[in-house]
């Protein structure tokens, strides 16, 4: 169908790494480097063909806003989820498991 299976959008490097400890089949991921930087993302992906489009950003009061501006902003043209997950970022999860990035 010429559309990618799924794009993963995180905030940083080790929530990419974190997520990749995750679900190795992840191919797809982004890094945003800063959620203040949500618009650079908004205009990269237009014109892209993902099937779907999950958002994985911090459990911060930033993080969560630019989750909801992200799905208002993508759910026109994208199914949109987005992960939750225990602690403050995907690192902090993973070490709330037990489980080192490296």
């Amino acid at each position: 169908s010429g559309r990618n299976r799924k794009l993963v959008v995180v905030e940083g490097m080790f929530d990419a790494l974190s997520l990749r400890k995750l679900r190795k089949e992840i191919d797809n991921i982004i890094i945003l480097n800063s959620v203040a930087l949500y618009h650079r993302f908004l205009d990269w992906i237009r014109g892209k063909h993902f099937e779907k489009v999950v958002l994985a950003l911090d459990n911060d009061e930033a993080g969560l806003n630019t989750v909801k501006r992200l799905y208002k902003a993508l759910i026109r043209d994208y199914s949109v989820s987005f992960l939750r997950y225990e602690g403050k970022d995907l690192n902090d999860y993973l070490l709330l498991k037990g489980v080192s990035v490296g």
